[in-house]
């Protein structure tokens, strides 16, 4: 889903008042075990993100463990 979310992103024109710009966007992702609280799970997402500006930004990043 989030790939998908990227990808259409990426595919749109976006306006600045008249004037059409492209953008990407880069996404972290994580999942939640039962026994991860919120603060853990968002700052696993949070590195993935930064993962994915780190590796060129415009992707997806899943985060591990």
């Amino acid at each position: 889903m989030s790939e998908r979310l990227r990808k259409a992103f990426e595919a749109e024109a976006h306006l600045i008042g008249s004037i059409a710009v492209s953008a990407t966007i880069s996404i972290g992702v994580a999942s939640r075990s039962s026994f991860v609280d919120v603060t853990t799970l968002l700052g696993r997402a949070d590195a993935a993100l930064y993962d994915a500006k780190g590796a060129g930004r415009n992707k997806v990043v899943v985060a591990g463990g």
